[in-house]
């Protein structure tokens, strides 16, 4: 990601995801990491986009529930 300037220091990792500028997001970088993973460690993995329908601090304030039981 770096190499191809997708991303500097702008990039978040976050569960099980990163999170990047929407600006800086276009569809073959999926398919580019996919490739990557798979001649790297030779394990074929299908990434997909994931949709931002909650807020992250939910998610914390919900690992933060769940801890507490």
């Amino acid at each position: 990601l770096v190499k191809n300037k997708y991303v500097n220091q702008d990039a978040i990792l976050c569960f099980d995801g990163i999170m990047i500028l929407r600006e800086k997001y276009n569809t073959e970088i999926l398919k580019e990491l996919s490739n990557e993973i798979c001649n790297k460690i030779g394990f074929e993995v299908k990434l997909e986009v994931k949709g931002m329908d909650r807020d992250y601090l939910e998610k914390i304030k919900d690992i933060e529930i769940i801890k507490k039981l």
